[in-house]
């Protein structure tokens, strides 16, 4: 496969006892996907929810195509973001390829 042009960025983020809520991870996603997205033209309309290897994740797209997903890991009271662009989709494979 040819990958020229694609990339992932991954943000981790540990959280602190009792700060995950639906509030706060749509406060998160909503000022992450709008720091990617600025020099992109913002973000797209139209956020969706979809399933990667068994876990809910949040979909964003930019204006200019980076597209950015979302997973909480409950266990591990931690949050996944991944910024990425280019036909390979690396930002599906590594939200696919983080483990609990």
């Amino acid at each position: 496969t040819d990958t020229t042009g694609d990339y992932a960025v991954a943000t981790v983020a540990r959280l602190r006892d009792g700060v995950f809520d639906d509030a706060w991870f749509r406060a998160w996603r909503d000022a992450f996907d709008a720091g990617v997205c600025e020099q992109a033209g913002g973000v797209e309309p139209g956020r969706s929810e979809i399933e990667i290897a068994g876990r809910t994740v949040h979909r964003s797209t930019c204006v200019g195509g980076v597209v950015i997903h979302h997973v909480h890991l409950d266990e591990q009271d931690v949050v996944v973001s991944v910024q990425s662009a280019g036909p390979a989709d690396l930002g599906r494979r590594v939200v696919a390829a983080v483990k609990e």
